[in-house]
C-alpha cells in the first residue's frame, strides 16, 4: 500500500500519541491509486475559527501533544521500514488528491 493516508490510520495511527479519528476501514485500489478511508465521526468536537486566537492554556497544551508525539518519533528506526512513508531527502514526492 503506498498511499500515504490510508498507510498512517493502517501501520501508525494509533501509536502517534495524538488524538485522532478512529479508522474503522481502508480502501486502496493500487491500479487507480485512488484510496478511501471510513473514519470516527468528530464533527461534535468544535474547532476554533483561524481568526479567533486560541487561549494560552489551550495553545500550550496543543505545543505539549505534539513535542511529545515528535520526540517519540524523532530519529527512531520504527519509521525506516515504511516504504509508503517518503524520505525527507527524496526526490519526488507524489501529492495525493481526492478525487483524483
Amino acid at each position: 500500500m503506498r498511499s500515504r493516508p490510508a498507510g498512517f490510520y493502517r501501520d501508525i495511527g494509533a501509536s502517534v500519541g495524538l488524538r485522532i479519528p478512529t479508522c474503522y476501514g481502508v480502501l486502496f485500489d493500487e491500479a487507480s491509486y485512488r484510496f478511501a478511508l471510513l473514519l470516527e465521526d468528530l464533527s461534535a468536537y468544535c474547532a476554533p475559527a483561524a481568526a479567533t486566537p486560541l487561549l494560552r492554556k489551550d495553545m500550550e497544551a496543543v505545543v505539549r501533544g505534539l513535542a511529545a508525539s515528535h520526540g517519540a518519533w524523532w530519529g527512531g528506526a520504527r519509521l525506516a521500514g515504511i516504504s509508503w512513508l517518503a524520505s525527507i531527502g527524496a526526490a519526488s514526492v507524489r501529492l495525493e488528491f481526492w478525487p483524483r
